[in-house]
């Protein structure tokens, strides 16, 4: 398994968060070597298998999402993205119940995000689709040329630290971003806040092919840690499961199936201790994100899904 590398200055989260947020460069952190323990629970092509009632981290399932059915469960989920602080309402939203990234000045995605993108069966699919799309930036219209979906569990569930469990296999083609984070949950409503934790996210350069890239990231006071492992596995090919070990105040871990590859603890900087939402999506990237991500190609298939088989929180928060 590949070191963690770290970005410097000009890399991903130099210029804003999510949320738009001014971000310093990503710091450095040590490697983390290949460590076991704290299994995520399936590896390889699995497609998540049972859910156990006690996690890795000893703590009781708290959240479970296995996407059965053939509708999207809303006492779970919104089809939008929101967070603490915008008080719950869809980031840019059109009034048509979509919602885009919170952007900035460099906004950094094509796709606009509407429910009609966000689908269930057997599983949780979010697609991305090259088609003009009409959306909001700010206060003015703005035409997105992709379209694709997300979904959060604002004002549904939060949780303050414990260890996240997301089996999935994430789309193929260049430029396409998918990606879980954690954001400030509704009981932090009203609260100036700049933190973010980022499970997953894909696409990004580094180390190997982009397709085997898994980067991680942690938001916090205007700092920014992450890195990048290649994990030596097509993301694409098959179910793999990616794991998230966050405990207040103490550390955050993360892992892929299995495997723990990388790890912040408060000797590096702050860890979070609030309740945070969870944040499911598929972005697809523009050229404002070229030095860390990357690009739409000729080749990137005009429609592309990231499939979410299980969803699994362990805390007792």
């Amino acid at each position: 398994m590949a070191a963690v590398v770290a970005f410097g200055p000009g890399g991903a989260g130099s210029s804003t968060s999510r949320s738009g947020r001014p971000l310093a460069p990503i710091q450095p952190v040590q490697p983390v070597g290949p460590q076991g323990g704290g299994t995520s629970g399936t590896s390889g092509t699995g497609t998540g298998g049972s859910v156990s009632a006690i996690g890795p981290n000893g703590a009781p399932l708290a959240f479970v999402a296995t996407f059965s059915g053939s509708s999207l469960s809303r006492s779970k989920w919104n089809p939008y993205i929101t967070d603490a602080a915008a008080s719950g309402q869809p980031w840019n939203s059109n009034g048509q119940g979509g919602s885009s990234p919170a952007g900035g000045p460099d906004l950094q995605d094509l796709e606009y995000d509407l429910p009609s993108q966000v689908r269930v069966d057997g599983g949780l699919q979010l697609t991305a689709r090259r088609q003009a799309t009409p959306g909001v930036l700010g206060n003015g219209p703005l035409t997105y040329p992709w379209r694709s979906g997300a979904v959060s569990t604002y004002g549904k569930f939060e949780f303050d630290g414990g260890y996240l469990s997301v089996t999935a296999r994430m789309p193929t083609g260049s430029g396409l971003w998918p990606s879980v984070f954690l954001l400030p949950g509704y009981s932090m409503a009203g609260h100036p806040d700049g933190n973010e934790i980022d499970l997953f996210e894909g696409g990004y350069l580094g180390q190997g092919p982009p397709a085997d890239n898994v980067a991680w990231h942690l938001h916090v006071n205007g700092r920014v840690v992450g890195g990048v492992v290649d994990v030596g596995s097509r993301l694409s090919a098959g179910y793999h499961t990616y794991g998230l070990d966050w405990v207040p105040g103490k550390s955050i871990t993360w892992y892929f199936d299995g495997r723990r590859i990388a790890q912040v603890t408060s000797a590096t900087v702050a860890i979070p201790n609030e309740p945070m939402e969870l944040i499911v999506d598929l972005q697809v990237a523009n050229s404002a994100t070229a030095s860390f991500h990357d690009q739409v190609d000729a080749a990137t298939p005009s429609t592309a899904t990231m499939d979410v088989r299980r969803i699994a929180v362990y805390s007792t928060s």
